[in-house]
C-alpha cells in the first residue's frame, strides 16, 4: 500500500483537521485490503499513508497536521509542494529494519501527518530525532509486516527495502502449493 490522501479521521475517532483532505471509499478499500494480508499471511509493505492505514486499521491514531506537534516539520519533512525532504532515523535493535538497514539510515519523506498512538500489536522500529514514527513492524504477524512513514520507493540509491519486500514476496508464493484447476474444484 502507498501514499496517497489522508486517512479519514472519523476512522479512530477524531474530528477533521481544517487540512486534513480525506477520501472515506478509499479508506474502507485498503483498510479491507490490509486485513486480508494480515488474515492470509500475505507480506505486507505498508508506505506513508500505507503505514498510517495500517495503524488505524489495528486501533491507533495519527497527528493530522505534523507541523502543529512539530513546529519545524513542514520545512523539514515537506519543504514546498511536491518537494520530498530527507529524514534521518535509528533503527531499533533486533528489529526487521536494522537488519535491512543497520542502526541508522536516511530516506526521502514527504510527512503532513504521522503516527500518534500506535496500535497493539504494531512495534515501533525505527524513529526520526524529532520523536516521528518512522517504522513500525508487526512481530506477531504470521508473515512480514512493515510500515514506513518515509518513501523508500523515491530512493533508487538505497533499494535494501524493496529487495527485502520482494524477497519476502518470492519466499510467500514459492511457500505456496500451486494447485491445478481439478485441484482447486
Amino acid at each position: 500500500m502507498f501514499g496517497g490522501v489522508d486517512v479519514d479521521p472519523a476512522n479512530y475517532g477524531h474530528q477533521p483537521h481544517p487540512r486534513t483532505a480525506a477520501q472515506p471509499e478509499r479508506d474502507l478499500h485498503d483498510m479491507a485490503l490490509a486485513a486480508a494480508a494480515l488474515e492470509r499471511a500475505v507480506p505486507l509493505f505498508a508506505i506513508c499513508r500505507g503505514a498510517q492505514v495500517l495503524n488505524v486499521q489495528q486501533g491507533g491514531t495519527l497527528n493530522q497536521h505534523l507541523p502543529d506537534v512539530l513546529p519545524d516539520a513542514a520545512e523539514k519533512y515537506q519543504p514546498a509542494p511536491g518537494v520530498f525532504g530527507t529524514v534521518d532515523f535509528t533503527t531499533a535493535q533486533g528489529s526487521l529494519a536494522e537488519q535491512i538497514l543497520g542502526n541508522q539510515a536516511s530516506a526521502p519523506c514527504y510527512h503532513h501527518q504521522s503516527l500518534q498512538e500506535v496500535a497493539k500489536g504494531l512495534e515501533v522500529t525505527a524513529r526520526a530525532s524529532d520523536g516521528t514514527v518512522e517504522i513500525v513492524e508487526m512481530p506477531q504477524a504470521r508473515g512480514w509486516v512493515l510500515g514506513t512513514q518515509f518513501h523508500p520507493e523515491e530512493n533508487l540509491e538505497d533499494i535494501r527495502l524493496m529487495q527485502a519486500f520482494i524477497q519476502a514476496a518470492h519466499d510467500y508464493a514459492t511457500s505456496k502449493s500451486i494447485s491445478t484447476p481439478q485441484e482447486a474444484l
